[in-house]
């Protein structure tokens, strides 16, 4: 009798959302500090979803809400160009790699009925976790930065890929401020006050892809609100104080405005010259011109995602001179692209786009906001070409989603 009580009391459904709940915070805190946490941390999320007595009713919930699935076909989009791959070993590794397009909204289901209220802690935690990250970072800068060139195009020494970083940290500033604006306690203001600071971090930081999600998804969000409100005036001063801004950090922070110098000095370079040989921003523009020469050699189908780094190095064949980790297009849409051509680029522009679409009547600015501030990194980089990148699109889609959906309780 008492093992059938605990039995039954195992087997309630807030039992499973306090494990997804602390497999999600795994995955926050994973994402910066450990990745064998974050590979674990999603398979007990998946796992707890899978063993949940109501998997059957939220499984057929989300097979009628397309913005739940549509992310699977991205994990479509390369399994079907592994049909295409003579290098099966390079192939299961990006196949693998996509795992969480297919199988994460499936771990998100016990999270559906997750409330305001936790909701908030969690993006407190995730601030909390970023901050003191970036505390570390800065700190670590302080001890070694003479021995760190700004001017060779290097940056301060991230927890990982400092463009991901740098995309992490600008989704934080603005889960700092959806904190700040639903809460009401000193804890706003604490909240407040960590996103000015990640805000100087990321100028600091000076990554431009994190830069560039920032003022494009501010200036996206000052737009939707003048025009909404109506509020011209304030409009057109929040323009102004956007532009200050980078003038600001340009002539007070060393590392941002040598960033800029450097940029300007690279990108000249190579278009006078042609020569991409130790210029940062050259070897990136050479890979997309690489890259869109071998997409008109297997436009249809693509060479295959587990023929992608053969055929670029083919391409490369008479520029030894360039190193390798430039080799691959810059840019995920041209690395769809390459890999699977225009079928490809049919089903990855589907997963990206139409949630656009399914969610134009739900949508709120958090969701937009992180859209906007992936979406962007994307056309210079192959974001998604990483588990860092998977996971940090796969978690907040889906946390935006659940906020967008409405499907949190207070």
């Amino acid at each position: 009798m008492g093992n059938t009580a605990v039995m039954t009391s195992l087997n309630r459904p807030p039992v499973y959302r306090l494990i997804a709940y602390v497999a999600l915070t795994g995955i926050v805190c994973g994402m910066v500090f450990s990745r064998v946490l974050l590979s674990l941390s999603m398979i007990v999320l998946i796992l707890n979803a899978v063993i949940s007595p109501d998997l059957r009713t939220h499984f057929k919930q989300i097979l009628k809400s397309p913005q739940w699935w549509l992310p699977s076909l991205v994990f479509l989009q390369v399994f079907i160009s592994l049909l295409n791959s003579d290098n099966l070993t390079d192939g299961m590794n990006w196949l693998t790699m996509k795992l969480p397009f297919l199988l994460l909204p499936i771990g998100f289901i016990p999270l559906r009925a997750i409330s305001l209220k936790h909701l908030l802690i969690l993006f407190s935690l995730f601030v909390l976790i970023i901050s003191a990250s970036v505390s570390f970072v800065l700190i670590d800068y302080y001890r070694m930065h003479n021995d760190i060139n700004y001017w060779r195009g290097d940056v301060m020494k991230t927890p990982f890929s400092h463009i991901r970083y740098s995309l992490i940290v600008c989704m934080s500033i603005f889960i700092a401020l959806y904190v700040f604006i639903h809460t009401h306690s000193i804890q706003r203001f604490v909240m407040l006050g960590m996103a000015i600071y990640l805000l100087l971090f990321l100028h600091v930081l000076a990554v431009r892809s994190g830069l560039v999600a920032f003022y494009l998804s501010t200036f996206i969000l000052a737009v939707h609100y003048t025009i909404t409100h109506k509020k011209w005036i304030e409009g057109v001063s929040f323009a102004v104080g956007l532009i200050l801004i980078p003038v600001l950090a340009y002539n007070l922070l060393p590392t941002f405005k040598q960033k800029i110098n450097y940029m300007h000095y690279d990108i000249t370079s190579y278009m006078s010259s042609g020569d991409a040989v130790d210029l940062s921003d050259g070897q990136r523009l050479f890979s997309l011109e690489m890259g869109w020469k071998t997409f008109r050699e297997h436009m249809v189908f693509g060479v295959g995602a587990g023929d992608l780094i053969d055929e670029m190095n083919r391409q490369y064949r008479d520029y030894q001179d360039i190193e390798i980790s430039r080799r691959l297009p810059h840019n995920q849409w041209l690395w769809v692209a390459v890999s699977s051509g225009l079928f490809g680029l049919i089903l990855f522009g589907a997963a990206m786009i139409l949630p656009l679409w399914f969610m134009r009547k739900q949508m709120t600015w958090l969701f937009l906001v992180f859209l906007v501030i992936l979406h962007s990194s994307m056309l210079t980089e192959a974001t998604l070409e990483s588990q860092i990148g998977v996971a940090l699109y796969m978690t907040f889609y889906l946390i935006t989603l659940l906020v967008s959906s409405g499907e949190h309780h207070d």
